[in-house]
């Protein structure tokens, strides 16, 4: 699947002079934001986050960088001219009929003034990961965390049609689904919980319901017989149309060599890859632990390499895909701290309470 393109000189021109008029009024406008950050900042949830939970700040980190990451891929020149007939347009295939019409009127709005929307988009993205990054635990910080959970809505539905969970032979985790976007709408999620449920360990069930209940899905989805991943063509397809996409030889070197092995076994092939992660989801479900929580991390990264191709290669990857997004909130969970913990009333004064095991489900 070829992505590349060539936009015109007169395109690009007038894509990044647009960046750059609009670049001033983001100046003006993160100014004016950090300013009343300043001044409006709540004391007592800036003290809680002085010893926050090394898990939390990962996923604090981590989401307002890839936002960011994200804001800067979508300035990449092909965004210019192709975003819509080499992105947008084929993911409406195989889309239920009522999503495809909301699609289809996004599309409409944004091929009206490509160059507008797409430059809005990066911003926009950018500003989502400052406002995480910078206003942290403060009332800058919550917006931005509300603020994502909504984009990401938005996103998952006009940017990655469900993630295709409704695309049978595109609806597996080896393409992404469900979709990078809901790692992010999670992670704010946990983030908006407070400081101190992290501190005492209670957030590790949430956390393990979710990535638990997300395995399951998957190997659900991989093996149901309606989807067609039992057939060689339909499991392979994916991986060798990420491998014919414009990259480097030493990147699309081993997706060819994945492909052409699920070509050739692939009812014993969908079967491993179905049992790996319906054993992860009820690891996780049943105990969760460091270990379960490494081996859903080396999976993960497997076939965010070998199937997802890192997301962000071809020109117009707007993403790293849905294998990084997960194994940050899946570091974040196993760093969750096991030892006793201050937890910080509203006067500030400290309580000090037990340690909490990782495999702590209590609420």
């Amino acid at each position: 699947m070829d992505m590349s393109n060539n936009p015109t000189a007169a395109i690009l021109a007038l894509f990044y002079g647009l960046l750059l008029k609009e670049l001033l009024a983001v100046a003006f406008v993160a100014v004016f934001m950090f300013l009343l950050r300043r001044r409006h900042q709540d004391r007592v949830i800036s003290h809680v986050m002085e010893d926050e939970v090394p898990g939390r700040r990962l996923l604090r980190g981590a989401f307002g960088g890839l936002w960011i990451l994200d804001g800067l891929l979508q300035a990449q020149p092909a965004m210019s001219s192709e975003f819509v007939p080499h992105y947008l347009v084929p993911i409406l295939n195989g889309q239920p009929i009522g999503i495809a019409n909301l699609m289809e009127r996004g599309i409409i709005v944004w091929a009206g003034h490509p160059i507008f929307w797409d430059t809005m988009t990066v911003w926009a993205q950018i500003f989502l990961g400052l406002m995480i990054l910078v206003g942290r635990d403060t009332r800058l910080g919550r917006v931005g965390l509300w603020a994502s959970i909504g984009w990401s809505l938005i996103v998952w539905v006009m940017g990655e049609g469900l993630g295709g969970l409704f695309v049978p032979g595109n609806n597996t985790w080896l393409t992404g689904t469900p979709g990078s976007v809901v790692f992010y709408g999670i992670a704010a999620w946990l983030l908006l919980v407070s400081p101190n449920r992290w501190r005492i360990g209670s957030i590790q069930k949430r956390m393990r319901w979710i990535v638990g209940g997300l395995w399951l899905g998957l190997a659900m989805l991989q093996a149901w017989p309606g989807n067609g991943f039992w057939s060689a063509r339909v499991l392979a397809g994916p991986t060798i149309n990420m491998a014919e996409m414009a990259q480097p030889s030493w990147v699309s070197a081993p997706l060819y060599a994945t492909g052409n092995i699920l070509l050739r076994y692939p009812h014993a092939m969908n079967g491993i890859i179905t049992i790996v992660m319906a054993v992860l989801g009820i690891g996780w479900l049943w105990k969760g632990g460091r270990q379960i929580a490494i081996a859903s991390m080396l999976w993960a990264f497997i076939t965010w390499w070998l199937g997802q191709d890192f997301g962000v290669l071809g020109g117009l990857g707007t993403d790293p895909n849905s294998g990084l997004p997960m194994i940050f909130v899946m570091s974040a969970s196993i760093m969750v701290s096991n030892a006793p913990q201050k937890l910080k009333n509203p006067t500030g004064k400290d309580v000090e309470m037990g340690a909490v095991s990782m495999t702590d489900g209590t609420g």
